[in-house]
């Protein structure tokens, strides 16, 4: 009897770490920060990241003035998942202050190295944070490991053209988070992975800038996992009431030019355009069917928070009126 309860702890204590380790990233949605950000470079307040490339940034809910979720300096975005996300700049013109090759990085020591042999599977979210001082979008985003730690002074050593997993395509999407996905063999006891563009400016693809704005992209980050288990990284961040909800609720087209259609499974109360500020410019009430149409053709160009009132739920959406 003494030797069977022993198995079982032992067995109890093997299994613990395991589910643990599933995600090697610590503190992978950016949810553990030492303080509240009240200013932007300060992703070191975010637990277990680092600055590996000027000044990255970190956005929380309770975070000061411009550094807010979802509002901020840099734009209006929800997190993908929880109340904080990362923020860093992939590309700026050669002629920027800065020079050329300039590039913000994120950085963290995994929760235990790699094993040379193994198969891994990486996944993280980025969104372009389509502020007014924020280039559309640019490309080569992605993940580099490493087996030391680096600063932000030398984050220059990690532009080599290469990255382990990274998206070919210019990313411009403001509206919904994007993933970038992949899986590679380890060739190496790695301890640290880096997010960023790891892409000279010549090999590099940027949409045109606009005339009058600063010359820099920029993106949001969220969730990021790297992990044995391919299945682990598609499902560890959901939340199963919110994707429930989301589910039945379908707006397009987004952007939007005069109507807007709205149709869900849970019945519509209400509907509260808003501004980015949260001031409420329009409202809607009695919506009796599973569908509807809203005229918002007196709306000006830009972005805007859309209200849906289900009665024991209240789902925020972004809309773009063009």
């Amino acid at each position: 009897m003494k030797n069977c309860l022993l198995l079982v702890l032992l067995m109890a204590c093997t299994f613990v770490p395991l589910k643990a380790q599933m995600n090697l990233v610590p503190n992978p949605s950016f949810e553990d920060v030492a303080l509240c950000p009240n200013g932007l470079g300060q992703l070191y307040l975010a637990n277990y990241w680092n600055n590996y490339g000027i000044t990255p940034d970190i956005y929380c809910e309770c975070g000061g003035f411009g550094v807010g979720v979802p509002l901020n300096n840099l734009g209006y975005q929800y997190a993908k998942s929880g109340n904080c996300m990362a923020g860093m700049m992939t590309f700026r013109k050669q002629n920027s202050p800065d020079g050329p090759n300039c590039r913000e990085y994120l950085g963290i020591q995994l929760n235990q190295p790699l094993l040379a042999g193994n198969k891994y599977y990486f996944s993280s979210y980025i969104n372009c944070s389509g502020g007014p001082s924020v280039v559309i979008g640019s490309n080569n985003i992605g993940m580099k490991l490493l087996t030391y730690e680096i600063d932000s002074t030398t984050g220059v050593l990690l532009i080599t053209n290469s990255a382990i997993v990274f998206s070919d395509s210019i990313v411009t999407d403001t509206l919904n988070w994007f993933k970038i996905s992949g899986s590679f063999i380890a060739d190496s006891a790695y301890t640290h992975l880096v997010l960023g563009n790891f892409f000279d400016d010549l090999n590099t693809d940027t949409t045109s800038f606009q005339p009058g704005f600063i010359d820099y992209t920029y993106y949001y980050v969220d969730d990021i996992c790297l992990s044995l288990d391919s299945t682990y990284c598609d499902t560890w961040t959901s939340n199963e009431e919110i994707s429930v909800d989301e589910s039945k609720l379908i707006l397009f087209p987004n952007p939007v030019l005069s109507n807007l259609n709205i149709s869900s499974e849970l019945g519509i109360k209400s509907i509260s355009i808003k501004n980015v500020l949260g001031n409420q410019l329009l409202h809607f009430e009695e919506i009796t069917e599973a569908s509807t149409i809203l005229n918002l053709e007196k709306l000006n160009s830009g972005i805007f928070i859309i209200e849906i009132n289900f009665g024991e739920t209240i789902i925020n959406r972004k809309i773009i009126k063009l």
